[in-house]
C-alpha cells in the first residue's frame, strides 16, 4: 500500500485501489455502448447536461444544438434549435431545473426548456475578452456566474487587460443584467492566477496553497473547510491545490494537492469538519482534471491512473465517518477531454464521447446497507445491472 508522510506523519490510503484492481477484488460496472453511424458522427461535438430524463446535448458543427436522447439500445439526435455562430465553448457540469446554457467565446447561450426557445446574449463587455467558465449560481432567478479574461485590444478599461474578472449575470429576462462583478488578483511574479470554484451560495478562490472565500455579494466570508485546510496545512504541509469539489449536504471537501514546480499531483485528500472533524488520504496522484459530484450528490465521479488511466466512482454516505464508501471501476477512460462528458438524469448517468461512440454508466442507488456494501460492491452492482438491462 502506497503512503504519504508529511512532516513525519505517515498516511494510509482509504481505499488501495492498486492492490484491490492486482488482486481483482475491485467492483466493476460496464459502459453501455452507443456506436454511433456516419450522420451521428458528424453531429457530435462537445456534450452538456440538460433538464430532460436520459438525455444530454451537443452543439453540432452545423451550429445547431442536438438532444442526444437515449432509448434502450439506440441513441437519437434531435434538433433543439440553431444558433447563428460558432467558437469555443464552456459548458454547465449540472442544468438548471428548467434551462443549461453553455458559453461561445464571448457569448452565453441560454436553452429555454419551459418555451424550447435558444436565448442569445452577450457575456462580456469588450470584444477582447474571452469567457472561461460559467456556473448557475441561483437556479430559479436564472443567476449564472461567469469568469473570463481581458485579454487587451478593445478594452473599454485597459486597467482590466490581463485580468481575471467576475461577474455574476441575471438572464431571466430579454437583455442582460450584471448584478455585480470583481476584478480577481493580478498574476503574481511566480506565474499563479486564481482558481474559481462555485459551490452552493459561497465562491472559493485559490491558488498555491491560499484558500479564500467570498458570497454571492462577492464579500469575503468564513468557511469551515479553509479553517479546516488551514490548521492541517500548517500541522503537516501541503502543496498547491488544483482541484476541490465540495458537498452540498455533508460536510466535506475533496481536495486535489499538486506540487507546481514538477507539475506532478501529489495526492487527494476529504477534508471533514463538524462532529467529524479530520481528513483522509484518498489515493495518491491524480493525471485528470475529473473530479465531479453526480447530479444527485451521491457519488464522486473521477478519473486515476492504476495500470492506465481508468474512470472510477465513488458513492456517498453519511453513515460513514468520511462520507466516501468503497469505490467501482467503471472502466477505461476513454482519450476525451472534459468537453465530452457530462451527467444524465432520470437515470444518473456518466456519459463520455469520443468520435464514434458514446459510453454510458448508469449509476445504482447508494444502498442503504453501506457495510455490505463496503464489503462487496459486486452484487449490489450485478443486479442493478440485470434490473437496467432492457432501458
Amino acid at each position: 500500500m502506497e503512503k504519504i508522510i508529511r512532516r513525519g506523519h505517515e498516511f494510509g490510503l482509504l481505499y488501495d485501489l492498486d492492490d484491490q484492481f492486482e488482486n481483482k477484488t475491485l467492483a466493476y460496472l460496464a459502459p453501455k455502448k452507443y456506436k454511433l453511424d456516419s450522420s451521428q458522427q458528424k453531429l457530435l461535438k462537445g456534450i452538456f447536461s440538460v433538464p430532460q430524463s436520459n438525455t444530454v446535448a451537443t452543439f453540432a458543427p452545423d451550429d445547431s444544438v442536438r438532444l442526444i436522447k437515449f432509448n434502450g439500445n439506440s441513441v437519437d439526435f434531435d434538433k433543439f434549435g440553431s444558433l447563428e455562430y460558432g467558437g469555443e465553448f464552456a459548458y454547465l457540469r449540472n442544468s438548471g431545473f428548467d434551462f443549461t446554457a453553455f458559453a461561445q467565446t464571448r457569448g452565453i447561450n441560454l436553452l429555454d426548456f419551459k418555451t424550447g426557445e435558444i436565448k442569445e446574449f452577450a457575456g462580456t463587455d469588450s470584444i477582447s475578452e474571452y469567457i472561461k467558465e460559467i456556473w448557475i449560481a441561483d437556479d430559479e432567478k436564472r443567476h449564472i456566474l461567469v469568469l473570463s479574461k481581458e485579454v487587451g485590444g478593445y478594452a473599454l478599461d485597459k486597467s482590466l487587460v490581463g485580468r481575471d474578472i467576475l461577474r455574476l449575470i441575471d438572464f431571466s429576462g430579454d437583455e442582460k443584467k450584471v448584478l455585480r462583478q470583481i476584478v480577481l488578483p493580478a498574476e503574481d511574479k511566480e506565474g499563479y492566477i486564481d482558481f474559481i470554484e462555485l459551490f452552493g451560495a459561497t465562491i472559493f478562490a485559490y491558488r498555491k496553497d491560499n484558500v479564500r472565500a467570498y458570497d454571492l455579494n462577492f464579500k469575503p466570508k468564513e468557511h469551515p473547510f479553509i479553517q479546516n485546510y488551514n490548521q492541517y496545512k500548517k500541522q503537516y504541509g501541503f502543496e498547491s491545490l488544483r482541484i476541490i469539489t465540495l458537498h452540498p449536504d455533508f460536510p466535506f471537501m475533496w481536495a486535489n494537492e499538486m506540487n507546481m514546480e514538477e507539475m506532478v499531483y501529489e495526492g487527494n485528500w476529504v477534508f471533514y469538519w463538524g462532529e467529524k472533524e479530520g481528513f483522509s488520504l484518498v489515493l495518491p496522484g491524480l493525471p485528470s482534471s475529473r473530479v465531479f459530484l453526480s447530479p444527485d450528490n451521491n457519488w464522486l465521479v473521477f478519473s486515476c491512473m492504476i495500470d492506465q488511466s481508468r474512470m472510477i466512482a465513488i458513492p456517498i454516505s453519511e453513515k460513514l465517518p468520511h462520507y466516501l464508501g468503497r469505490p467501482i471501476m467503471l472502466g477505461l477512460n476513454p482519450e476525451v477531454d472534459d468537453m465530452r462528458m457530462a451527467f444524465t438524469t432520470d437515470p444518473v448517468g456518466v456519459v463520455l464521447a469520443t468520435d464514434d461512440i458514446i459510453y454510458k454508466w448508469d449509476l445504482p442507488p447508494v444502498p442503504e446497507d453501506i457495510d455490505a456494501w463496503n464489503k462487496d460492491p459486486q452484487p449490489f452492482i450485478d443486479a442493478w445491472v440485470k434490473s437496467r438491462k432492457d432501458k
